[in-house]
């Protein structure tokens, strides 16, 4: 219809018609830009908030479950620096007894949790970083990720250190794995340390060696995730700045 008007005016030579005719086409095209890029806009920042909420639910999870690492951390070096102690005074008082095994118990252990976004790695492998516009929360997002590549790699050296002292810790210890604990009136079976001589081990070098290892290296796994817990806390506020902003809440 246009498109014969257009003609109609220009055999005409209405020059003016002709000239409000193009005006009529091109602010049509201007005005349907203006509404794909409105529509466009608006879905993305749909799309943006609940990304952000997706991700402050996984770095709220993530920083529980760190916490709860390093509040285990923290009771096995009790433990550990228990043994180191009574081994240096060559005796055992038996209100350490109980921190002395739960070193023993979880001496070489590691309490690990997931560190990683499932939503932070579908914006980096979808390519959907554009969509979060705070510049400062995406950068922090990416050294997130860069730190935890650093954190694989030295989480796998601690464990090669733990593992090399294994032998010698263990060897002066047995572990009982049919111990029964009554919870709630039921019985469970939970594994506990068995015999022991502590003389035995007073007197073994390499298991002292070891106990004093291993308690480093669980001090050395504990600032590594206190380190997750920070960079946790940082993109945290930055998130519920943005979702505030947004009104996301």
């Amino acid at each position: 219809m246009l498109l014969r008007s257009i003609t109609k005016h220009v055999k005409d030579q209405n020059w003016f018609a002709v000239g409000l005719d193009f005006f009529i086409v091109v602010a049509g095209i201007l005005i349907a830009f203006q509404i794909t890029n409105w529509n466009e806009g608006r879905s993305n920042a749909i799309e943006e908030r609940a990304l952000l909420q997706q991700l402050s639910i996984e770095f709220e999870q993530i920083e529980a479950g760190a916490k709860d690492s390093i509040d285990f951390q923290k009771n096995t070096i009790a433990g550990l620096t228990t043994i180191a102690a009574t081994l240096d005074a060559g005796q055992l008082d038996e209100n350490d007894r109980a921190l002395f095994e739960q070193g023993l118990l979880y001496g070489y252990t590691l309490y690990t949790s997931s560190d990683r976004s499932t939503v932070l790695g579908e914006i980096i492998s979808s390519g959907k970083s554009s969509l979060l516009k705070n510049k400062d929360l995406l950068r922090e997002l990416m050294r997130y990720d860069a730190y935890l590549n650093e954190f694989a790699s030295a989480e796998d050296i601690i464990a090669e250190q733990q593992t090399a002292f294994l032998p010698n810790f263990t060897s002066s210890f047995t572990y009982d794995l049919e111990k029964t604990v009554l919870i709630g009136g039921s019985s469970f079976k939970v594994s506990a340390i068995g015999t022991y001589d502590f003389d035995t081990m007073v007197k073994d070098r390499a298991f002292r060696n070891a106990v004093y290892e291993l308690r480093e290296t669980h001090i050395m796994y504990t600032n590594w995730r206190r380190r997750i817990i920070e960079r946790n806390q940082k993109i945290r506020h930055l998130i519920d700045a943005e979702m505030a902003t947004k009104g996301a809440k």
